[in-house]
């Protein structure tokens, strides 16, 4: 089956046809990011830098046939590298069915390699549409966490990972009306596991309604989401329930419930929270959240619940300033982040932005310290 999933991809990277003006698209960034992590300010800094190009290629291939790569590039130095080794062999983690993820180079304070986390080919004909490969299976609704989202769980913390993860996969999806679709997906793991899942998605009363059902590794996989309004407020939520062949004790429901509104000025509200069945209500503390060492739906927070909220406002058109907060109410820590966003000129933006971690040791958010970036990306 392995080389079957290669064969498929080797066809995408490098099927040998000539393009045109029309039939195909370009497009990326190029990022410079400057962090600085610190437990008190007054003790040792430790610093690092990235410097992150992406290229995305869609070629339009007939009628029927779209395909699809994404490229990242990253170039990591400094302290963090040299003194982490967990850290550096995050960087060169690739857990999907095949490794795509190229090291050309590492040494003691840095890294440089290659991640194709996008590498698809798609079919459409009429109602009916298949990809297979490299792909985003985005069943999330949240905007700071995603239940539904089992294929490619992320952390809200990796603020500059926007595309976020891909699974190596297959899906099939049937349009059964304008606003009501059936999706079937399978997921290759690097250990030769499988999840299987599908899911309904359909539309009652202005309200998108998806019901979701799968199976990995001996467990079932059942869940719901909705998103719609409230008046003029954006009201969404999600829901998923793991239950464990033979296993009552790990069963475990994770929820989320967000809404959102913007204001005439452009003032910007959101608030959120994460329940968590199988969570602690003692001090959650899990070790490095930079890391997300098996990140999956029910590592989202080891607490029963989180807190969460946002306000964001544009000063200017080109200026815009946003704070967002997250709370474990039980063992009272906290994170907050600061950030304010400029567009210097068109398509060339920069970031200034700090993490908080606040709280007694071993509480959530109690020993991570302050990380501050400073950011500046360009989009062609």
């Amino acid at each position: 089956m392995k080389h079957t999933f290669a064969i498929l991809l080797l066809i995408i990277v490098s099927h040998s046809t000539s393009f045109s003006q029309k039939n195909y698209s370009v497009d990326g960034y190029i990022k410079n990011m400057q962090s600085a992590w610190f437990q008190n300010i007054d003790d040792d800094w430790m610093t690092w830098n990235t410097i992150h190009n992406r290229v995305n290629l869609n070629w339009y291939a007939g009628e029927h046939f779209k395909i699809h790569s994404g490229v990242r590039t990253l170039l990591n130095y400094g302290e963090i590298i040299e003194f982490s080794d967990d850290y550096a062999k995050m960087l060169h983690s690739d857990n999907g069915f095949i490794d795509l993820t190229r090291v050309w180079y590492s040494g003691k304070s840095y890294s440089l390699h290659t991640n194709i986390d996008r590498a698809y080919i798609e079919y459409s004909n009429g109602n009916f549409q298949t990809t297979i490969g490299r792909q985003r299976i985005n069943w999330g609704i949240g905007l700071v966490w995603n239940p539904n989202d089992i294929f490619n769980t992320f952390s809200y913390f990796n603020f500059d990972y926007e595309e976020r993860p891909g699974s190596d996969a297959v899906k099939l999806q049937y349009y059964t009306s304008m606003t009501s679709s059936i999706q079937l997906v399978t997921q290759l793991y690097h250990n030769d596991k499988i999840k299987i899942a599908g899911k309904y998605q359909f539309t009652i009363s202005n309200y998108d309604i998806q019901v979701l059902g799968g199976y990995y590794d001996n467990e079932a996989i059942i869940g719901a989401g909705w998103s719609g309004h409230i008046s003029n407020a954006g009201f969404r939520g999600e829901a998923t329930f793991f239950s464990p062949n033979n296993d009552s004790l790990n069963k475990a429901l994770i929820a989320t419930i967000d809404a959102d509104y913007i204001f005439s000025n452009e003032l910007y509200l959101h608030g959120a929270f994460l329940y968590n069945s199988n969570g602690t209500t003692g001090k959650a503390g899990r070790g490095s959240f930079l890391l997300q060492k098996d990140l999956s739906v029910k590592t989202l927070s080891l607490s029963k619940l989180n807190l969460f909220a946002q306000i964001s406002y544009p000063i200017t058109p080109l200026i815009k300033t946003d704070f967002s907060t997250m709370i474990n109410p039980y063992d009272k820590s906290i994170y907050f982040a600061p950030g304010v966003t400029i567009s210097l000129q068109e398509n060339l933006y920069l970031l200034l932005t700090t993490q908080i971690f606040n709280g007694e040791k071993n509480s959530e958010f109690g020993d991570y310290g302050t990380i501050g970036y400073i950011r500046i990306k360009w989009n062609f």
